[in-house]
């Protein structure tokens, strides 16, 4: 049972929170932010001409402003201030790429599910390094393998990337194959004792919540399995940590929150939710993630028609989004080749779930519950950073008002793992984590995209300066836009004088203005597509074999590209035909 080295209630959470300041206060530098406009996302109300004045990583003070200056201000005037936006639901073990999900689609035949892993864990410091030069001052990460805790421990000291709140393995009652693994991140338990081992197995790592997959696949399992979800949230209430659940039925989603569930990370989409469902929601002040685009992004890449957006390019990572593309050239399996034949079917089955689901949201708003901005990043098409823009444009088309989306991105996404005493609004005493913007997100809401600076537990940045780009960063954010055929996007990590040869020096294009116009087929042929064989870098030199198809009735054609870097941009390109 429980082990005296941890008294029950406060002592895990102080451990966090302790560990948290010590980093805030190592790297914090004292700093004002003059005669800027507060935005009040509770009220939903600006604040106009105050000074904000951060000591030690925390907000001090809030006043109206004066007339004196000081070295190392901010001047804030004309601009406006919001609490740094937060990402209610992500997974750092999931890329967002084609082969992070081997228990929805298996492609481990093409790429082991043990180099997505790895490439999970290499990149999740530029990933978090993503969110924060979105603003996205703090990320929680709703459930991974038990290695997780140590990227979080390791990453949170740093204040140039993301925070990460986060959880260990998912307490389910059902685990995939595919996921009996070492360190899996999801762990099936048979009793109520299992469930309340498995919280007191993550309790030396110090989790920051408790996380329930509830997964009824008859039925009669929502009531079979209650007493090991309420065992599990009873274990986690003993030492004072807030439980998610995943729970998309409108029975499970009841029964977790009598059990006493904090957090559903889902909206219930398989029927219209009802009296009871909402008087449970009041009376156990739970908060709700709709999380609206994430089950149709599957749908989008099984089908080949993943919509890339202008924030992909721009703010996702770009390995996994250029895996986006891949089943334009893999050999299709047979999950594929089933969506395809069943199309009609699968698009009826879906529109039914999205009118349910959209539905049940719009009620939630109406009712004005707690809703947490969460996009579950990192599933197959959801990706890390950018599907941030994606969820809220889902959320705008379901009439929500922008203060309402705002609210959810800060502090009621706070308020769903219990942090709303320490981030998600602007006032004393809470960690400087804010958002400098050039306009108002209460007139529209997507001026969260106009930053002027990201202030992140004390510490200002530029978000351009947050995160550079690789070079092979920049040649797959090319390669990326080639085969979402969009040439603006395409040469965008170009310079401006680039140079284009045929192997070893003959000149065949030179500047980007002539790029553009040789280059005008990628938005004219729907058939073009790029498949990446083989990358070799070296230094500021990436060779990729490359093989392209322009006409899908004759043969591709082999090339490689030798792309040269230089001042963070690609500014010579050889092909070798």
């Amino acid at each position: 049972m429980v082990s005296e080295t941890y008294t029950p209630k406060r002592m895990i959470k102080s451990l966090t929170l302790l560990f948290l300041l010590l980093a805030i206060t190592l790297h914090s530098q004292d700093l004002v932010i003059r005669s800027v406009h507060v935005i009040d996302v509770e009220a939903g109300a600006v604040i106009p001409n105050q000074d904000v004045i951060i000591t030690g990583g925390i907000i001090k003070q809030i006043q109206d402003a004066s007339n004196k200056s000081e070295a190392g201000d901010i001047n804030g005037s004309d601009k406006y201030l919001i609490p740094g936006l937060i990402d209610a639901h992500i997974h750092l073990f999931q890329s967002g790429g084609l082969y992070t999900r081997p228990d929805a689609i298996d492609l481990r035949h093409i790429r082991s599910y043990d180099d997505e892993i790895a490439w999970c864990r290499q990149n999740a410091e530029a990933i978090l390094k993503r969110y924060l030069s979105c603003g996205i001052t703090t990320t929680i990460d709703v459930g991974g393998p038990m290695h997780n805790y140590m990227i979080r421990d390791s990453l949170n000291q740093d204040p140039s990337s993301a925070t990460v709140y986060l959880t260990g393995p998912l307490i389910s009652t059902y685990q995939p194959e595919e996921f009996k693994i070492t360190d899996p991140p999801i762990i099936k338990v048979d009793t109520p004792e299992d469930a309340r081992t498995l919280v007191q197995r993550q309790l030396p790592y110090r989790p920051d919540f408790i996380k329930i997959w509830y997964i009824a696949l008859k039925p009669q399992d929502a009531l079979d399995n209650y007493p090991i979800i309420e065992a599990a949230i009873q274990e986690a209430q003993l030492y004072n940590l807030p439980v998610a659940v995943h729970a998309t039925e409108l029975t499970t989603a009841k029964l977790a929150l009598r059990a006493g569930a904090d957090y559903l990370v889902h909206s219930v989409d398989d029927v219209l939710i009802d009296q009871e469902f909402l008087d449970l929601v009041k009376t156990s002040d739970a908060v709700i993630a709709p999380t609206l685009i994430v089950s149709g992004q599957y749908d989008k890449t099984f089908l080949s028609e993943y919509d890339y957006t202008d924030e992909d390019y721009r703010h996702a990572p770009p390995v996994p989004l250029g895996t986006m593309s891949d089943l334009r050239h893999l050999e299709q399996p047979e999950l594929v080749s089933s969506y395809k034949t069943y199309r009609s079917q699968i698009e009826a089955m879906n529109a039914k779930r999205d009118r349910v689901k959209n539905e049940n949201y719009g009620r939630l708003v109406t009712e004005k519950f707690p809703l947490a901005l969460g996009t579950d990043a990192g599933n197959i098409g959801t990706m890390h950073a950018s599907s941030y823009y994606a969820e809220i444009r889902a959320m705008q088309h379901q009439g929500t008002a922008d203060h309402t989306i705002l609210k959810s991105a800060t502090i009621d996404a706070a308020r769903s793992i219990k942090k709303d005493n320490e981030i998600g609004s602007i006032a004393s005493g809470k960690v400087a984590d804010l958002v400098l913007l050039r306009d108002n997100p209460l007139e529209d809401i997507m001026a969260i995209q106009h930053i002027e600076s990201v202030i992140h537990r004390g510490v200002a940045y530029n978000p351009a300066d947050i995160l550079a780009p690789t070079p092979e960063s920049l040649v797959q954010q090319q390669l990326n836009a080639y085969n979402g055929h969009q040439l603006q996007a395409f040469l965008e990590p170009y310079a401006e004088d680039v140079r284009l040869y045929q192997f070893p020096d003959q000149l065949i294009g030179e500047g980007k203005d002539e790029m553009k116009k040789q280059y005008q087929f990628i938005e004219e042929n729907p058939d073009l597509h790029c498949e990446l064989r083989s990358r070799t870098i070296v230094g500021n030199t990436v060779i990729d074999h490359e093989r392209v198809i322009f006409d899908k009735t004759k043969e591709p054609i082999d090339v490689v590209a030798v792309y040269k870097i230089l001042d963070n941009k690609i500014a010579e390109v050889y092909f070798i035909r």
